[in-house]
């Protein structure tokens, strides 16, 4: 099964999109909680 298959179907449509978002949720709280950390160490 190639890339252009599994984006065809739905299903795996519905994955693909909610893995990326997640991933990029994730690197963003990552981002949050640096600027956090880097807020309490300064003070």
């Amino acid at each position: 099964m190639c890339e252009e298959d599994i984006l065809d179907d739905p299903e795996y449509r519905k994955l693909f999109v909610a893995k990326r978002a997640n991933s990029e949720m994730t690197e963003s709280l990552v981002d949050y909680l640096k600027v956090i950390l880097l807020q309490t160490t300064k003070e």
